[in-house]
């Protein structure tokens, strides 16, 4: 899988090479970016991390933020799941976090939410999906299928937060 590589030169600016194969060595990005940036030294080259599992499907699904309209919307939609889910989740634990939540085409909003008692270490997840017309489905889940829980490459939307 590819990764991001950040050069910094020692007057302080940088450059970022994206989706650099995993078999680019440190001596071929820094050939590259002496012959790209003539007379810079280089101070650090950053040997880059691959990109996130939701970067990929943005990319993947061409969502770079392109239509503000769409992404408004799909926001939307995640925040009144959220509303949703964490309200009756709140109904019987203290204490409730989403992960890998995604919209998808049929602009349902699909993701993993955990509730904790404070001060217990049992925590309970669950695989919901959500839409307007149906306003919960739950599953619960063990906390290896919820740590295994993909986000599906055809995704129309991802969110990050929490």
């Amino acid at each position: 899988m590819p990764r991001n590589i950040t050069v910094t030169f020692d007057d302080g600016t940088g450059h970022r090479y994206e989706n650099i194969p995993d078999t680019v060595t440190p001596d071929m990005v820094e050939a590259r970016a002496n012959k790209d940036f003539p007379g810079k030294k280089i101070k650090n080259i950053d040997g880059g991390s691959k990109p996130s599992e939701i970067d990929q499907v943005k990319k993947n699904a061409g969502l770079e933020p392109t239509d503000p309209k769409k992404l408004e919307k799909y926001k939307k939609l995640v925040d009144e799941a959220k509303k949703v889910i964490q309200g009756r989740m709140l109904a019987e634990y203290d204490l409730c976090v989403f992960d890998k939540v995604y919209v998808s085409k049929a602009n349902e909003v699909v993701g993993i939410v955990r509730g904790k008692y404070t001060g217990y270490p049992a925590e309970e997840w669950r695989w919901f999906v959500w839409s307007q017309d149906n306003p919960t489905k739950w599953k619960k889940l063990a906390m290896k299928d919820a740590i295994d829980f993909k986000i599906p490459t055809d995704a129309v939307y991802t969110s990050t937060s929490k």
